[in-house]
């Protein structure tokens, strides 16, 4: 049977995860990081995993700044994409995504937990912002299609963006 970040969600808890987050991203949010841990053991139902996702994490080093950055994607059976950006995955979404075999021999749960974290918050630290920002995009794209209040880029950022993070930290 093949291993989902569900199930590691089970094997250690938020204490041993924050510890390897904070040393890797030394800006860590501990309350936010918390909340979400905690809304992620609230998800009872899990959505099956139609596009047979799985977690992906590299690094890569950079000599000049003398540091390592850590990346988290996805991969699927699509062989035409090296890597799906998972930002916009719901928080459900990403527990069912499958670990590879080989991902669990690299790294620890905890370091897995601590990067799928850090890369899951990227939008927002609840589904509902994560949900909320999506939808807004969404609806800015079928605009765009339909022909209905296309906006210079500049402008769309300026504006649009502004209002979309402050409904954001408004929740």
């Amino acid at each position: 049977m093949k291993t989902r970040l569900k199930d590691l969600l089970i094997k250690t808890n938020f204490a041993k995860v924050w510890k390897v987050l904070k040393k890797i991203y030394t800006k860590s949010h501990k309350a936010s990081y918390m909340l979400t841990w905690i809304e992620l053991l609230s998800f009872k139902r899990i959505p099956s995993n139609k596009d047979n996702m799985r977690i992906n994490i590299y690094t890569t080093y950079e000599s000049d700044e003398k540091k390592t950055y850590y990346y988290v994607d996805g991969i699927n059976d699509d062989k035409t994409v090296p890597g799906w950006a998972l930002d916009f995955s719901t928080f459900r979404e990403w527990l069912s995504y499958y670990i590879p075999e080989k991902l669990s021999k690299e790294y620890t749960v905890e370091e897995i937990w601590s990067r799928c974290l850090w890369e899951m918050t990227f939008i927002g630290y609840s589904n509902k912002n994560i949900v909320k920002v999506k939808k807004h995009l969404q609806g800015l794209l079928k605009d765009c299609k339909e022909n209905k209040n296309i906006k210079p880029i500049d402008k769309v950022f300026d504006k649009e963006w502004d209002n979309l993070l402050k409904d954001v930290k408004d929740d």
